[in-house]
């Protein structure tokens, strides 16, 4: 089960996020919920979570800053935004930042689901990926120590 903060300085959206999404079915669980960027950052820094869905536009932080910050403090977080902005402007800032998701509001519930099963499904490749990259290192790291320990054997006769 990954994790997720929601942070939207809309109380009446991000409460309709956070209830009216099925996030258990899709593999996500809440652990936190933000009104502003500020509490957002505290929240990453503070929980770890595997992925913040977050606002572009609220006070104190923008969805942008807040991105910057978090990939300096927790590179590993995925970031999604939600904005009712549709302008060009934001969504190449959001790409510099390697967010996985830009969403349009208003958005469904529906919609959003689809959209969380797709960004699931990038963390789950992102963490085959990391798993299959470590067990090489750890076979090879294995490798490389019977191979010196052989020589050294080898060497000693």
């Amino acid at each position: 089960m990954y994790t997720v903060i929601v942070a939207d300085d809309e109380e009446e959206i991000r409460r309709g996020i956070v209830w009216k999404v099925k996030w258990e079915e899709i593999g996500f669980q809440v652990v936190g919920e933000a009104e502003n960027g500020i509490e957002a950052l505290e929240l990453v820094e503070k929980l770890e979570p595997d992925l913040l869905l977050t606002d572009i536009r609220m006070p104190f932080l923008s969805g942008i800053e807040l991105a910057r910050q978090v990939r300096e403090v927790r590179p590993t977080v995925q970031i999604a935004f939600l904005s009712g902005f549709d302008e060009f402007s934001y969504a190449q800032q959001a790409i510099q930042y390697n967010i996985v998701s830009y969403m349009l509001k208003p958005i469904s519930s529906g919609e959003l689901e689809k959209e969380l099963w797709k960004i699931k499904g990038m963390i789950d490749s992102k963490f085959e990926e990391f798993s299959s990259k470590s067990l090489v290192q750890e076979r090879m790291g294995k490798s490389e120590f019977m191979l010196t320990f052989a020589g050294r054997i080898g060497g000693a006769g």
